[in-house]
């Protein structure tokens, strides 16, 4: 039992010095406040764990005494540090911040007034130690549950990565609560126990829960990113769809909100005008939209919204404030959606100047009383303009125009057209025809034609006039 004692605390060691290196370099490469405290969080524990390492097994001297209990004070800094690091993404009630700063100090002087720290095996412990041990628990637990039920509920609505990184991390803080509760109602004994070995394998599970909570590997982001990807994928098939502004921002913003775990998202144009909105009331996303463009496009209106900018505006989104620490990389996403919207947007435009030319041409043709055809003579497929249609007095949909049943309109003229057909695609003569016409309401009109013969390697393909 000993040398499995002795091999999960030297584990203990590297594991939580380990976390203590790793949330210090987080801080490093990303700053901010949340970072910050959770390296102060680990760094204390690491620290702790670190040099309670090397701390002599006899502690009875008066200076080993002050530093063991330095090192309980310190130690006890790590909830409340974990609790400033819950706070900084959503502020606890008054009385719940009180009550931490109370107990945190009450117990750090606790810690160094004690007249004495018993050693490990000692038959009994001072009634005043027993007391502090009360005294630390209720500061730990306290501390350890409202983080844990605070990270908890506030995965609610989050995307995968960042609910499941939240509720990892709130479980790691109940089971090293569970273990610190477990050795500190345990007798004292001279011999390692199998409760021992229990709260050094809580230790170690709380300690994999913790890296998984705020520096989870990539294979395992990859795996909880599943729903999110199929989002993305989503969105990508209904940008490929989308023809106008509208459909762009209808089908965008809703994966945007729900891929950062927002309450509502926003597309705006080059002149801060709103596009679309999803979750955001008119006026709500009218003045957000007129925050965003007099503080340049792409510049967060608030710390909790976030912006993307584009060539034609700027995607928005009003994310929790959860989303810039654990949400990293689904902020990012954002930036290949702002992408594919941009494609759309102008696939979209495209899209309205060739409507917008379709319709002047069949004004034209209306005014003009001129209609439009191509004729693909491999297939006998025959594209007529409305105009042809009004013409011919047929509606589309309900005829099919091929050059067969087109003849039947004008049988006295179909053979001469013919000939003047097979000219022109055997030996390259311009169309020129003029025919008379029976339409099916028995009015007659008399048409000219005109076209010319599309080639392909010298090989007729097609015919338009």
């Amino acid at each position: 039992m000993q040398t499995i004692y002795d091999a999960l605390d030297l584990l203990q060691l590297f594991v939580y010095v380990g976390l203590a290196l790793v949330a210090f370099v987080q801080w490093r490469r990303r700053g901010g406040q949340a970072a910050g405290w959770l390296a102060a969080t680990f760094g204390v524990l690491g620290a702790v764990v670190l040099f309670g390492r090397f701390l002599p097994m006899d502690t009875s001297s008066t200076l080993l005494q002050w530093v063991q209990k330095v090192e309980l004070a310190v130690l006890v800094l790590f909830p409340y540090f974990l609790y400033r690091f819950m706070a900084s993404f959503d502020y606890p009630p008054e009385w719940m911040n009180r009550a931490a700063v109370a107990l945190t100090g009450v117990t750090v002087a606790f810690s160094l007034a004690l007249p004495k720290i018993p050693q490990q095996g000692d038959p009994s412990r001072p009634a005043l130690f027993e007391l502090y041990i009360v005294v630390l628990l209720a500061q730990w637990v306290f501390l350890s549950v409202a983080v844990a039920v605070r990270l908890w509920r506030g995965g609610r609505g989050q995307p995968t990565v960042a609910r499941r990184r939240m509720r990892t991390l709130s479980l790691g803080s109940i089971g090293l609560a569970i273990a610190l509760v477990i050795a500190g109602s345990a007798p004292s004994s001279g011999d390692v126990t199998v409760l021992q070995v229990v709260v050094q394998i809580l230790a170690l599970t709380s300690a994999g829960l913790f890296l998984l909570g705020f520096a989870p590997p990539g294979i395992v982001r990859l795996a909880w990113r599943r729903e999110e990807e199929k989002q993305l994928r989503d969105a990508e098939l209904g940008l490929m769809e989308a023809v106008n502004p509208t459909e762009v921002a209808e089908v965008l913003l809703p994966h945007v909100s729900q891929l950062v775990g927002g309450r509502g998202s926003l597309l705006i144009d080059s002149d801060g005008q709103v596009m679309g909105s999803y979750g955001l009331e008119p006026r709500e996303a009218k003045e957000l939209a007129a925050t965003l463009h007099t503080s340049g496009e792409g510049a967060p209106a608030t710390g909790s919204t976030l912006s993307v900018p584009m060539r034609a505006g700027a995607l928005a989104v009003q994310a929790s404030a959860y989303t810039p620490f654990f949400g990293r990389e689904e902020t990012e996403m954002l930036q290949t959606l702002a992408v594919l919207a941009e494609l759309a947007l102008g696939r979209a435009e495209l899209f309205g100047r060739e409507r917008e030319s379709r319709e002047q041409l069949a004004e034209a043709q209306a005014i003009a009383k001129i209609g439009s055809w191509e004729w693909d003579l491999a297939s006998g497929h025959l594209v007529w303009s409305d105009e042809m249609y009004r013409i011919y007095g047929l509606t589309p949909g309900e005829f099919e125009p091929t050059y067969d049943s087109v003849g039947q309109f004008s049988p006295e003229g179909r053979d001469s057209t013919h000939e003047r057909v097979q000219a022109a695609i055997e030996r390259d003569e311009p169309l020129d025809a003029e025919q008379r016409i029976v339409r099916p309401d028995g009015i007659e009109k008399v048409i000219y034609a005109r076209g010319k013969v599309l080639r392909e390697n010298g090989v007729a393909v097609k015919l338009i006039g």
